[in-house]
């Protein structure tokens, strides 16, 4: 039930971040739409998309690689500069892959154009390093929201477990026979000469 539960949040999440950098690439490709307008020279819309989809996919995807490292290696007390370490290596691992695709698409994608890799590398390293911490800071956001809800709701399940044991003591005080035994207890103290007392009770 857990596990189907967060495989279904995992989803979402996916969901939610290609819907995220769809929106991104409709905003780019206006910008430069609105851009040639002003300029006189026009900018199809079909141009000016094409490369802000591109762009957008890959840090769709990229967003998804950067989710699960910091759930992999969150930065945790104790542990900051050696997961700092880690995130700093894949930061430039995702940056390197992500010139290397942009290189093998140069050559096959005519309007993307032949790029080589050095230059690919070093002119896009620093926007990569800049995604990558802000959506890993991000990522963190969203993981340390899970971790307060999960405490949340482990908090209200506990305070309902209370309830319920209190309920069943209560429940089990006022049975019938719990009340008997009680009252029994009463008259067996009182004394023989107190009759009418005892009856009553």
């Amino acid at each position: 039930m857990v596990e189907e539960q967060r495989n279904r949040q995992r989803w979402l999440e996916a969901a939610l971040i290609f819907a995220g950098w769809t929106v991104f690439a409709l905003l780019i490709a206006n910008q430069v739409h609105m851009q040639g307008e002003l300029r006189g020279r026009p900018v199809p819309w079909v141009v000016a998309l094409r490369p802000a989809v591109l762009e957008s996919f890959l840090w769709a995807v990229t967003t998804l690689a950067i989710f699960w490292l910091a759930r992999r290696f969150p930065l945790e007390r104790g542990l900051v500069l050696q997961r700092i370490g880690v995130h700093l290596v894949a930061a430039v691992g995702i940056a390197m892959a992500r010139s290397a695709l942009m290189v093998q698409l140069g050559g096959r994608v005519h309007w993307i154009g032949e790029r080589e890799f050095s230059r690919q590398f070093w002119g896009s390293s620093g926007q990569n390093l800049l995604f990558y911490a802000l959506l890993l800071g991000i990522a963190h956001a969203v993981l340390y929201h899970a971790r307060y809800r999960e405490r949340e709701r482990a908090a209200e399940r506990l305070t309902a477990g209370l309830t319920e044991a209190r309920l069943h003591a209560l429940k089990m005080q006022l049975q019938p026979h719990f009340l008997f035994n009680t009252l029994n207890a009463i008259s067996a103290l009182i004394p023989d000469e107190a009759g009418p007392a005892r009856r009553m009770v």
